[in-house]
């Protein structure tokens, strides 16, 4: 219970991609393993997760405990359903797509009309998405047969799992015979004959792009479900089907058959006649078939797959190991006299000692920032980093070494310059240059900042000569942030049917798209607490689906993650715009469910996640490709959090967010003071510049990671910190929690590369009026539908009208002072 409740305390920072601070409780996250390298020929990137940070933990983690002791004290019996004077209760039956376009207010063209009381927050719309998301009033039906789960055919059971895998890899067979011109080759079931209608394309593009979607559609499936589902049955069924698409998917991508058949037709006049989105297509399956040796002698090629198998071992190794970094300590419990009782009382305590396990570094961060004994908290932040074993920094070696020996075998100097080959920046000399511009433009104003938190250290302890260290951060930030502390609870008003409601009218003005709640079938969903919204456009119809697991629970990895369950692609054959594979997504959070008279009450720092992760959603959903490999989120990591990002902006304009946010209990509209004591409060803790100037060390620490083979050793780390920090490095090994080495592999950059994308866009189109439809128009053109099917720097130039230098991204990351 005590570690369920420090990740409770930390759940709103545990999974946000938000670059500001180290990840936390990464063991959590059990990623399929075809994810950690983009070796594999037919999978993109399926799953985007926002790793959060953690600045402003103290408070944060504080809110979380306020609405815990708020929950409990309120909590009334179970299933009963809140009511207030303000909130009509709605029917429980879900609105078809005329009806939530009916109750929908008309949008406005411009966000700057302010609203009444009376306003949007009123309208029927607004009342079911309180009710739904709230008061989890729309459960699934419980009477009927049971469908497969997400409506997908035969998923009912956990043993359909392995089948699927088994059936998709006898198609993928017969695909695969076909593009190669080998009968031989292909399945002996007849339950997988492939029956094409005869105007499908024949072509080998078309064909590797169905065997691409005909395997993901399962692995996607299974990898959304392996982190997901409740049960461990299931669990290891997904588990179970990821290994046998992946073990097929290591023979494709070594096939020299599959890789001549496509460059053969890449030489044809029907070939340059295609559209620039089928060339790009041809070219990253081309990239990924180099990038696996695919032009090595056999036994090379049985070499790389050998060193990738290994690769995936060894990243799954390691991520489980971070479960257990961090050493129980024990402390005079007298140390603790400024942690909030129902913290305090949480811990054991014995003779006079309270034992404080540092696995969640959200507690521990929240801890720091309470205690005034600087020997405690050096001893909390050591204890934190501590591995559970001297296997954990081996592994991590091990899995450098191997990377960078397997960049060599296919003809990259480095593992970098495999990795980036196909990403925005290029090369890890272009990502250097950018680092390095920012390093230069962050460090006057960090260093004024730590000049202050040093001095206020100084006159603390009475000590002149005082030092100020990586400890000492958590609590004289949170006393020099007193002041800015908002004087309401700002999470009061932002409850998550209110933030629902805010994306509905978001997207309803700048796309005119509906965000429609509909009651799951029997078996549809994995818990009960799962919400499904259909996505409708005003004129196009249907869009997709996106399934809403918002809540924590204990065995759920409590994070912020969008997981792709189907892409999108243009149905072979089909002529009508209609016949379209609509995308299917799983939206994942990890906030406090609703407790009694209480609904789920989001902290700022959540609700960014919330909207952050729907911009990656919106991406898969108005993705409009004809191939599934270039849909939606399949593009360039250091690309693809730019929707995401920049999603999170217009939480930051209060002309918008007055327009959803209501008091929980009252109905009142937020007020502006304690909103603009919020957004300075944020600017301040979460999102200034020592978070700034920590993503950028962990950037750094990434692009060292990959540029060598070596280990992170403290040397390493101590060149790193003397090229992008104003403090020497502490000693602490921060590379023991430091997942994102696994999982975003030299692009750790891409968070700090797409928020300086995310500005300009912002400055630029959307400032001066957030809901402007025609500007919501030109980014879904420009940057959403395309996918990756045309360049990304080609969509930027677009939208901005030019294409920017990287000093100009450094440069709006890191305004000049007199732009500020």
């Amino acid at each position: 219970f005590l570690l369920a409740f420090s990740s409770f305390l930390c759940t709103h920072r545990v999974l946000s991609l938000d670059p500001r601070r180290p990840p936390c409780l990464a063991a959590a996250m059990a990623v399929p393993l075809r994810w950690f390298c983009r070796r594999v020929l037919l999978v993109r990137q399926a799953g985007c997760v926002r790793l959060l940070p953690g600045s402003g933990q103290a408070h944060q983690a504080q809110h979380q405990a306020q609405h815990q002791a708020r929950a409990a004290s309120s909590a009334t019996s179970k299933g009963q359903h809140r009511t207030h004077a303000w909130l009509p209760q709605l029917r429980r039956q879900p609105y078809s797509a005329a009806e939530a376009t009916a109750i929908a207010p008309t949008c406005c063209a411009s966000s700057r009309k302010s609203s009444s009381a009376g306003g949007d927050a009123d309208t029927a719309r607004a009342r079911l998405f309180r009710q739904v998301f709230d008061d989890q009033a729309m459960p699934a039906a419980e009477t009927g047969d049971p469908v497969g789960l997400m409506l997908i055919d035969n998923l009912v059971e956990a043993q359909a799992l392995p089948r699927m895998a088994k059936d998709a890899i006898e198609r993928g067979k017969n695909l695969v015979a076909l593009i190669i011109d080998q009968p031989d080759f292909g399945s002996k079931d007849p339950a997988a004959a492939i029956q094409r209608p005869a105007s499908s394309p024949s072509d080998p593009l078309h064909l590797i792009d169905e065997l691409s979607d005909t395997l993901c559609q399962v692995a996607d499936v299974a990898g959304c479900l392996r982190q997901l589902h409740p049960q461990q049955q299931y669990r290891a069924m997904a588990h179970a089907a990821c290994v046998s698409i992946e073990t097929f998917m290591e023979r494709l991508n070594t096939m020299p058959e599959l890789s001549e058949a496509l460059e053969k037709f890449m030489a044809t006049d029907e070939f340059e006649s295609m559209s620039t989105e089928a060339k790009r297509n041809a070219y990253s399956f081309m990239l990924d078939f180099d990038q696996s040796g695919i032009g090595l002698p056999p036994d090379v090629r049985e070499e790389v797959v050998d060193k990738v198998m290994e690769i995936n071992h060894l990243t799954a190794q390691f991520d489980n190991e971070l479960g257990n970094v961090g050493a129980t300590v024990e402390l005079p419990a007298v140390v603790l006299k400024d942690v909030p009782h129902n913290v305090v009382s949480l811990l054991p305590v014995r003779d006079g000692k309270a034992t404080v396990p540092t696995k969640s570094k959200g507690l521990v961060d929240y801890l720091m920032s309470l205690v005034s004994d600087e020997g405690v908290r050096e001893t909390l932040l050591r204890a934190a980093y501590q591995p559970g074993s001297e296997s954990h920094v081996a592994t991590l070696d091990r899995l450098l070494a191997v990377r960078h020996a397997l960049a060599e075998t296919v003809g990259f100097p480095s593992f970098g310059h495999k990795a980036l080959q196909d990403s925005m920046a290029g090369n890890p000399e272009t990502v250097d240059e950018f680092l390095t511009l920012v390093a230069q433009r962050l460090k006057r104003q960090v260093s004024r900042q730590y000049a202050r938190l040093t001095e206020a250290k100084r006159q603390h302890t009475g000590n002149p000569e005082a030092v100020f260290h990586s400890w000492d951060q958590p609590f004289y930030l949170r006393h020099a942030l007193a002041q800015y502390e908002p004087s309401e609870e700002i999470s009061e008003y932002l409850s998550l049917g209110n933030c629902m409601q805010g994306l509905d009218l978001l997207t309803r003005s700048l796309f005119g798209v509906s965000l429609v709640p509909e009651q799951p079938l029997p078996g549809e969903v994995w818990t009960p607490s799962v919400n499904k919204l259909n996505v409708h456009h005003e004129t196009e119809g249907f869009l997709g689906t996106i399934y809403c697991d918002f809540f924590w629970r204990s065995n759920k990895t409590s994070q912020g993650r969008h997981c792709t369950v189907r892409c999108g692609r243009k149905l072979d054959g089909q002529t009508d715009a209609l016949q379209y594979q609509h995308p299917i997504v799983a939206l994942t959070l990890g906030v406090a469910p609703p407790k009694g008279s209480q609904p789920s009450l989001l902290t700022l720092q959540e609700a960014e996640t919330l909207f952050h992760e729907m911009g990656h959603a919106l991406h898969s959903m108005l993705g409009r490709t004809k191939f599934q490999n270039v849909s939606g989120t399949r593009c360039a990591t250091d690309f693809v959090e730019l929707p995401s990002i920049f999603m999170e902006n217009f939480l930051h304009d209060y002309d918008f967010v007055q327009r959803f946010a209501r008091h929980f209990d009252t109905g009142e509209t937020l007020p502006r003071d304690p909103f603009d004591q919020a957004m300075t409060y944020r600017m301040e803790s979460q999102a200034g510049f020592l978070d700034l100037e920590n993503s950028l060390i962990l950037s750094g620490m990434d692009q060292k990671a990959h540029s060598s083979g070596q280990p992170l050793t403290g040397d390493a780390l101590n060149e790193v910190f003397e090229r992008f920090a104003c403090m020497p490095h502490d000693g602490v090994p921060v590379q023991t929690r430091f997942s994102h080495v696994c999982l975003y592999a030299s692009r750790y950059y891409s968070y700090l590369w797409c928020q300086a994308l995310s500005s300009l866009l912002w400055n630029q189109c959307f400032k001066a009026d957030p809901l402007s439809r025609q500007a919501g128009e030109k980014y879904r053109q420009c940057i959403l539908a395309p996918g990756n099917g045309e360049d990304p720097w080609v969509m930027l130039e677009r939208v901005l009208g030019y294409r920017p230098s990287i000093a100009e991204l450094a440069e709006a990351l890191v305004p000049s002072e007199e732009k500020e």
